[in-house]
């Protein structure tokens, strides 16, 4: 950021976007806690992109479109999905990323997780 951007943002301007920062990420938070409890706590993975079966889950696609630009997020997700699966109906193995490192499984489960919808796990 820049001085003079600095300088525009102080006064009404700089407590109006301090506001929306601090919405967006007390959004951010619900919206990971979400998403920490469909990657985590999820039997199947159900109703998420790793869910298995050649189709895109109705549920999560009605829930995207909800969203702003939820048309364009849902395309992209479709893709990412397709790229992942390829000709496979399945990516999970025992409810976990079959990407996943047995190390890290057993660290998750160890935490109290019952699955693991994403082959990113910190």
């Amino acid at each position: 950021m820049t001085k003079n951007m600095t300088r525009k943002l102080k006064g009404k301007g700089f407590a109006k976007l301090m506001k929306n920062i601090i919405k967006v990420a007390k959004m951010t938070d619900k919206k990971t806690l979400e998403g920490c409890v469909k990657a985590h706590c999820n039997p199947s993975c159900k109703d998420t992109i790793y869910q298995a079966g050649s189709q895109f889950p109705k549920s999560l696609e009605a829930e995207i479109k909800k969203e702003q630009h939820g048309d364009i997020i849902l395309g992209i997700i479709k893709k990412t999905r397709k790229r992942m699966f390829g000709n496979k109906k399945d990516v999970l193995v025992n409810d976990f990323h079959k990407n996943l490192p047995k190390e890290k499984v057993d660290k998750i489960k160890k935490a109290g997780a019952i699955s693991g919808c994403t082959a990113i796990i910190l």
